[in-house]
């Protein structure tokens, strides 16, 4: 029987970089350049703070989400400042 620990705050747990991969979906080499552009938060050398990173990766997601439909609403003609 595997062993299990109650974690009552998880600010604190760390992951390596493969579990943290499986978890995002991209690739070893993106999380070290996630990690390198300050998105992923390292602990120590292949450990990544999981919380921190992943509130980090969601609100980059976020961030580019709303980049990219303010650029097509340009592109489209469908933004019209004049009007607002």
């Amino acid at each position: 029987m595997a062993d299990t620990q109650k974690v009552d705050d998880i600010s604190t747990v760390t992951v390596s970089a493969k579990v943290l991969s499986e978890l995002i979906g991209v690739g070893d080499r993106q999380i070290r350049n996630l990690a390198d552009e300050g998105i992923l938060v390292r602990n120590s050398h292949g450990r990544y703070l999981l919380m921190k990173s992943i509130k980090n990766y969601i609100l980059n997601l976020k961030i580019s989400k709303a980049g990219e439909k303010i650029t097509s609403d340009f592109e489209n003609n469908e933004l019209d400042l004049d009007a607002e």
